[in-house]
């Protein structure tokens, strides 16, 4: 399982390795390699509109539907799904879709956050297993991953980022390790926001600043939730009376603040990051591309259409007349 994630990881760990290198700023090199995905992403983001769109227009037909069978809920999905074959739309990239495409990113980014040494600083494995070998001996890290069971789970995943707290302690045991001391330094004094060591996992039980990253990732998804929903109860009124959707509201920043408490700081600071941009580039899409007007922009291009195509058949009914 490590080596996959590993060998998930390595686009990710390239390109925060390169902006690394040009900035000296880790902090800065994920928000740039977080922006370029969400630009590689955009396009599904779009998809994403068009299909709000889609079943905007829709909405009409489905009443219809949904009055003409009412108390039958199969007859109900079979109609509106034929619909949708007739008209060529597809719910799919409203549904899980994009979380599908997101989840590899993920876990290529969880990677990168877990093993700053290889992927970033570009430390040769054999170096870096040699130091997790002497980190597993040291005091200070076996009283911290044996506090709690979930914490000594972890701590295998986390060894790279427990070698950057406990370095200092580590490369005298590792002479390979002393030519990137200066190197491992300068990238730990910025593995630091605000004075918050982002190698340092949020705990439940003890209220600090680590509490400040969990409840950012929270707010930070909650705005592009409140304003899908506000934007929702305009554009499909019926939909955002639906119960679930009020759940769906909490669904995404209860999760975010969640995992931003059980990992560390960093993965959360990378949360944060992507719900701002994913925030900035859904109020633009909502307005670049409103639902509202891609439908009358369809329908001005469907009658445009349907005129062009009865002028061709009037066009051709003359022609065979002139013949006969």
């Amino acid at each position: 399982m490590q080596s996959f994630y590993h060998a998930i990881s390595i686009p990710f760990g390239w390109i925060v390795s390169v902006f690394y290198t040009l900035s000296g700023n880790y902090l800065l090199s994920l928000f740039l390699m977080t922006l370029i995905i969400r630009l590689l992403l955009l396009p599904l983001a779009i998809k994403q509109q068009k299909s709000s769109a889609g079943q905007l227009r829709l909405q009409s037909k489905i009443a219809r539907i949904k009055e003409q069978y009412k108390g039958d809920q199969r007859r109900i999905n079979e109609e509106t799904q034929a619909i949708y074959q007739r008209e060529g739309f597809s719910s799919m990239y409203a549904g899980c879709l994009p979380l599908a495409i997101q989840m590899p990113i993920l876990m290529g980014l969880y990677g990168v956050m877990y093993s700053p040494l290889t992927e970033v600083l570009n430390i040769a494995t054999d170096i870096v297993d040699k130091m997790k070998a002497v980190l597993v001996t040291l005091p200070d890290y076996i009283a911290q991953t044996s506090a709690s069971s979930t914490a000594s789970s972890r701590a295998t995943s986390m060894a790279e980022i427990y070698i950057l707290k406990f370095f200092d302690q580590i490369v005298g045991s590792v002479p390979e390790a002393q030519s990137y001391a200066d190197a491992v330094h300068t990238f730990y004094q910025k593995f630091r926001i605000f004075g918050i060591d982002l190698a340092e996992t949020p705990n439940f039980k003890e209220f600090n600043i680590l509490w400040l990253i969990p409840i950012l990732a929270a707010v930070s998804s909650l705005l592009t939730s409140l304003f899908m929903f506000l934007k929702q109860r305009k554009t499909n009124p019926d939909q955002a009376k639906n119960p679930s959707a009020g759940c769906m509201i909490l669904m995404s920043p209860l999760m975010s603040g969640y995992f931003a408490f059980i990992l560390p700081c960093g993965v959360g600071v990378y949360w944060i990051m992507s719900n701002i941009i994913s925030f900035v580039q859904t109020v633009v899409l909502s307005y670049t591309h409103d639902p509202r007007k891609l439908v009358a922009q369809l329908m001005i291009d469907e009658t445009v259409e349907r005129r062009s195509r009865e002028d061709s058949i009037k066009k051709l009914r003359a022609s065979t007349r002139e013949e006969e």
